[in-house]
């Protein structure tokens, strides 16, 4: 047959039908309502999967309650935290092993030797045509000084629109260190992110290293105007360096 259709009187539909309408539209992953969704956090007895849901590969759905779920892990060893689809059961697990997982499955979390827990998260994304409805570039050129204070703010970047959905942008400071920033301006300072091509919400903080010195650098956006804020110094100088920006404002 050459096409199908969905939804109609009179025809019977399995769930295969119904799990596809999710997986036209999202990849798998987390579905971040909250900062908090399906996230791992220590407890007496192990760990706790805060509330949430996720949707898995061939778009089946698990759906964790506001009481959260707990589960044991293994003393003294790396344990990984992830939800799996088995398929061959036929049902949805939350699960803890000290083997990586394998088959369909989201993972959550990673806990050290040390009972650690590093936040390891796969966000649902939408399935939307990469279209830039404008892309604007922008520099800016300031004066990064040591001497200031921490939480002192170096400057404002203009930005060609206001309302960005992404700021995607390179930082320099003199030629000694670069670092590439994306902006994601949301409602809370929750960011998800991974190197170089991290998607980032408004007032992430991000480290960079020039002239012997580190240096942590915010970036904050209100409408169309940037804020940079020295956030923190590993040592005050006399030196005033240029902290060279350049971008593009896409929505």
């Amino acid at each position: 047959m050459a096409y199908t259709y969905d939804f109609k009187d009179n025809v019977v539909y399995g769930a295969n039908d119904i799990n596809a309408v999710r997986t036209s539209v999202l990849t798998k992953g987390v579905v971040e309502e909250t900062a908090f969704s399906c996230k791992v956090l220590n407890h007496e007895d192990g760990v706790k999967i805060m509330p949430g849901q996720a949707i898995f590969g061939d778009g089946c759905r698990i759906a964790i309650d506001e009481e959260g779920v707990l589960k044991e892990i293994t003393a003294g060893a790396v344990n990984y935290v992830y939800l799996f689809n088995n398929t061959l059961a036929g049902i949805c697990e939350v699960l803890t092993d000290t083997i990586y997982p394998t088959g369909d499955y989201v993972l959550l979390a990673e806990v050290d030797t040390e009972g650690n827990v590093s936040d390891k998260r796969e966000f649902a994304q939408l399935k939307t045509a990469d279209v830039q409805r404008y892309a604007e570039s922008f520099t800016a050129q300031l004066a990064l000084s040591d001497t200031l204070e921490s939480g002192s703010v170096i400057g404002s970047v203009t930005l060609p629109k206001s309302g960005c959905s992404l700021i995607d942008f390179d930082i320099r400071i003199e030629n000694d260190a670069r670092t590439r920033v994306r902006l994601l301006p949301k409602d809370d300072n929750f960011a998800v992110w991974t190197p170089e091509v991290g998607v980032f919400s408004s007032g992430y903080v991000v480290e960079t290293f020039a002239y012997g010195k580190y240096r942590n650098l915010r970036f904050e956006v209100s409408g169309n105007v940037m804020t940079v804020t020295l956030d923190y110094i590993s040592k005050k100088g006399t030196d005033t360096l240029n902290l060279y920006i350049a971008g593009v404002c896409m929505r």
